[in-house]
């Protein structure tokens, strides 16, 4: 994927992702209000976990959605038997743990091997600067993207759901967002940028997809979400026909007066990348073909969404996405 950007930089607040206590998305509950509690997919975590018999979207399989041993609050999703995906600001380690709950109930610990940092490319054309999430490009120097993959020490549980990458265009989709607190919310993809940060002397350059939850609770529809601090590395999910597939990994969010935009990796635009180097363990990183437009989330009378995370960044707006 190449595209070209307008060379303006336009820095956002710092939002520092912040693991204690824990915080949920903000999701706004419509007029009347909905019960926000019903969005949460554990009524205990992580302590004495208990799946929430209430949770909304429990018709959808979240088995492949895992955490962070270390650190509860960080999300790991299952792109493939072998491999886990989340956002290189809070990237796993080598030797560390991440556990899953099946779809019986069952939690199932695996142990991290390999870390690996996806790419992004750069040309400095002058007038123009391009960027690109292929590799080996004539001309283009790259650096880390605020996507990686992990490889585990074994092949995950049948039990727990590996979930494909969205091809077509992600942007009209409806969404589901998970968040911090283990917790659903939605939105809507309404745009794409490159975005270019840096948090703890670390600079990341990520193609992103973009969502907008407005200012004024009136232009927001029942379930828009807006990230916060701690969200980063949760996933974004499309719904195809009862599948959830994967769209964005959470990354950032940037505030205008109170209008606030969710930053998501765009995994499909890293997705031939992913395969070039899971491919080595027999692995593959499926896709599924997103029908266009909104996809309504099946559930009592409205809609389905998603939202995103902190981190510090800058962010430069695409021109054009090819």
């Amino acid at each position: 994927m190449l595209a070209g950007m307008f060379r303006g930089v336009i820095y956002l607040a710092c939002l520092f992702v912040c693991l204690s206590p824990l915080r949920a998305l903000i999701i706004e509950p419509g007029n009347p209000p909905v019960n926000l509690g019903n969005l949460d997919r554990f009524s205990s975590f992580p302590n004495n976990i208990t799946s929430n018999p209430g949770f909304l979207y429990q018709q959808f399989d979240w088995s492949g959605v895992g955490w962070r041993n270390n650190s509860a609050a960080i999300s790991v999703s299952l792109i493939s038997d072998q491999y886990i995906i989340g956002a290189s600001h809070v990237a796993t380690a080598p030797n560390a743990n991440v556990t899953f709950q099946d779809s019986s109930g069952i939690l199932r610990t695996y142990t991290v091997e390999t870390v690996t940092v996806l790419q992004t490319g750069v040309l400095d054309a002058g007038i123009q600067t391009f960027f690109t999430t292929e590799l080996n490009q004539p001309g283009f120097t790259y650096q880390n993207s605020d996507l990686y993959i992990a490889k585990l020490t074994e092949t995950v549980h049948q039990d727990v759901a590996r979930y494909n990458y969205g091809t077509g265009s992600a942007i009209g989709q409806r969404v589901l967002m998970y968040g911090v607190g283990k917790d659903v919310g939605q939105q809507t993809i309404d745009g794409g940028t490159f975005v270019e940060a840096t948090l703890n002397n670390n600079t990341f350059l990520t193609d992103t997809l973009t969502s907008t939850y407005e200012a004024n609770a009136s232009d927001r529809l029942r379930y828009d979400s807006r990230f916060v601090n701690g969200d980063s590395s949760s996933p974004t999910f499309a719904n195809v026909d009862g599948e959830l597939v994967l769209l964005g990994v959470h990354s950032a969010i940037s505030n205008n007066n109170g209008t606030f935009t969710n930053f998501d990796n765009d995994v499909a635009a890293y997705a031939d990348q992913i395969n070039t180097i899971i491919s080595g363990d027999g692995d593959t990183f499926e896709s599924t073909e997103l029908i266009p437009g909104n996809q309504i989330v099946p559930e009592p009378a409205t809609a389905g969404l998603l939202a995103l995370a902190g981190l510090g960044l800058a962010w430069r707006r695409r021109q054009r996405r090819c």
